[in-house]
């Protein structure tokens, strides 16, 4: 849902009437207009968001490794991004020391080798391990403004 949120933005099931968007989740395919979505795309977000968790991609016996060799991830080393090795597509653009409350730094990946060494537990069993949580009480009001395109600077912009 959040790869399609950041391609289109707009949720995949959007309605204004909050029970049609439910009935939307349940029991429609969304759109994907091919002025916004590659075929690759298009073809990674629908394995997603297939309805039944038994055929969605990911849920199968080879877990996360079927979502990471998906065409869509052509050209990712996964290996070199764990290792923290992979250049970073943006860098912060960082004017002053209290700019920094405006991102979250982890001290260790979210994502941890245990996902290419195949050690994830079962599929049924529920895992928050690397999961983070910031409280309203640090997020305060800046919920809305976390992210602005000036925050940002663009390597060759």
């Amino acid at each position: 849902v959040l790869v399609y949120e950041m391609i289109r933005g707009q949720t995949p099931f959007y309605d204004k009437n909050r029970r049609a968007m439910f009935q939307n989740i349940l029991t429609n395919e969304p759109p994907f207009p091919s002025t916004l979505f590659s075929p690759t795309a298009t073809s990674f977000l629908q394995a997603l968001l297939v309805k039944n968790p038994a055929q969605r991609l990911g849920c199968g016996p080879n877990g996360p490794h079927d979502i990471m060799q998906h065409p869509w991830f052509a050209g990712i080393d996964w290996q070199a991004l764990l290792d923290r090795r992979v250049e970073a597509p943006f860098r912060p653009n960082i004017k002053h020391g209290h700019d920094i409350f405006k991102y979250v730094v982890a001290d260790s990946p979210v994502v941890t080798s245990s996902v290419l060494s195949g050690s994830m537990p079962g599929r049924h069993t529920m895992h928050f391990d690397n999961f983070s949580y910031m409280g309203s009480d640090i997020m305060g009001s800046r919920r809305t403004s976390l992210f602005r395109e000036s925050d940002f600077r663009m390597e060759g912009a």
